[in-house]
């Protein structure tokens, strides 16, 4: 996938991630952009190698939660 196409893609799947972590932890959408913005999650799903951005919103969720629980995370599981 071209820089540009996952940039783009990317755009899609952030918001609605944050989103549904806002949701979730009954977090404003501010307070649930600067928690996702700082976590390793979200270094990763912006790695395109990790092929995160092809899961769903609701694997996403509990890839982060366990990540944000345990500080480790087993992406071969999600989906």
């Amino acid at each position: 996938m071209t820089a540009e196409k996952f940039s783009a893609l990317l755009t899609l799947i952030v918001p609605q991630f944050v989103a549904q972590v806002a949701q979730a932890k009954n977090l404003s959408e501010t307070a649930a952009t600067k928690a996702v913005y700082q976590s390793a999650f979200m270094r990763d799903l912006t790695d395109e190698s990790t092929k995160l951005w092809h899961y769903g919103p609701a694997e996403l969720l509990a890839l982060y939660e366990q990540t944000c629980q345990s500080g480790q995370w087993d992406y071969a599981e999600a989906g």
